[in-house]
């Protein structure tokens, strides 16, 4: 697949002004957006390679890009400062492009919009904290701080969590999913319930070191996996499970059905 059309359009994303292009980078119809080192956001259209600049509006490097999966041209933009600035890209950037700027109060390192109408955002931090916040109010939702990793480890019967992979929404059944896991590679499946509780569901065994990303299919059938210990598994549902229609749409009985050295 080829987004560019010439040399020069593609110099011109590459170089980001020169300044170092962390691992957000989202992409919206004909507009790309990418946050950079210096606390900067810059976005172009792919079409015709014209460039704009968000500034002053981080203080660290921005970390997470996600553009709102209904109203497209509106971006989510997280900082290791503790931000996340809601910008609308179809106007000019500044001041008046910027809608609404949350301030989460720990950095971001991970984060992601949710629910039926796309009214939520979770947030992790590299402290393996989780905040959830709704976007029609700009109210906190939720807040898990530093006793997370303590009070999923209890839901587990023992078993120690280590660190927090991601969440995953699981639109079929409107049910957020936390995926944890141990040193020893075990993944572990946690619902988060709407009393700011979380229900233990499953863990999937495969892994042999740290889990570092997941993807999950939207309809909830197949999840993918991808760790330190260079695996990258592919899960799927079987039997009955795949054809249940009650909640989790995931199943205890993943098996890794495809293993793969991805480099």
């Amino acid at each position: 697949m080829t987004l560019f059309s010439d040399s020069s359009h593609l110099s011109l994303f590459c170089a980001l002004e020169g300044k170092e292009v962390w691992r957000s980078v989202a992409i919206s119809g004909n507009t790309l957006a990418a946050g950079a080192a210096s606390g900067s956001v810059s976005f172009w259209d792919i079409r015709s390679g014209a460039h704009g600049v968000l500034r002053d509006y981080f203080s660290e490097d921005v970390t997470q890009l996600t553009f709102h999966p209904v109203s497209r041209n509106v971006l989510f933009a997280g900082s290791y400062d503790g931000l996340i600035c809601q910008v609308d890209s179809s106007v000019e950037l500044g001041d008046d492009s910027v809608l609404d700027v949350l301030n989460v109060g720990t950095s971001v390192s991970k984060m992601g919009i949710f629910g039926t109408q796309s009214q939520l955002i979770y947030t992790l931090a590299p402290t393996e904290q989780l905040q959830i916040w709704n976007l029609k109010t700009s109210a906190k939702v939720a807040d898990f701080g530093f006793e997370l990793l303590s009070l999923l480890s209890e839901l587990t019967g023992g078993e120690t969590v280590n660190y927090i992979v991601d969440c995953k929404y699981d639109a079929a059944h409107d049910t957020l999913l936390l995926l944890a896991g141990g040193f020893n590679g075990t993944i572990y499946v946690f619902e988060c319930l709407d009393d700011n509780h979380f229900k233990y569901l499953f863990k999937l065994n495969g892994h042999t070191a740290i889990v570092r990303d997941a993807w999950l299919h939207p309809q909830g059938h197949i999840a993918v996996t991808v760790g330190e210990d260079s695996m990258l598994f592919q899960w799927a549902e079987s039997g009955a499970n795949a054809s249940s229609a009650s909640k989790p749409s995931l199943a205890p009985s993943f098996s890794n059905s495809q293993r793969n050295k991805p480099y």
